[in-house]
């Protein structure tokens, strides 16, 4: 009974802990999704130059808004016609700009941890 009654303790989720491993990429992938759609829709709708342009014209507009650096990247050496889609291209951009956004949370944190410490580099 020993043995069963560990092996149903060991079964039950621990409550109260931060996610090791798997599950803290899974959580950090996740965030890093909605800040990069929340930046695109910001782009795509908000006040950017990006919203009186047409839907389907649009996503030249809308990569360089999100990231200059990666759009031009991506699609420095050959420009999207106006109306065209290119899937290939459009994944790999969007590769480039999360991983931006997440140099930039990085950096983000390491500035708040210093000014935390009163100054000192960890």
């Amino acid at each position: 009974t020993t043995s069963a009654a560990a092996a149903a303790a060991a079964a039950e989720p621990i409550t109260g802990t931060r996610p090791t491993g798997r599950g803290r990429r899974i959580k950090n992938r996740k965030q890093l999704n909605r800040q990069y759609y929340s930046i695109r829709s910001s782009c795509e709708n908000g006040s950017s130059e990006c919203a009186d342009v047409v839907l389907e014209e649009s996503v030249p507009c809308v990569t360089r808004c999100i990231s200059s650096a990666c759009h031009d990247r991506v699609y420095g050496d050959s420009p999207l016609e106006p109306g065209e889609v290119d899937r290939l291209r459009y994944a790999e951009f969007e590769v480039c700009a999360k991983k931006e956004a997440k140099e930039a949370a990085r950096l983000e944190r390491i500035e708040r941890r210093r000014k935390a410490s009163g100054g000192a580099v960890m």
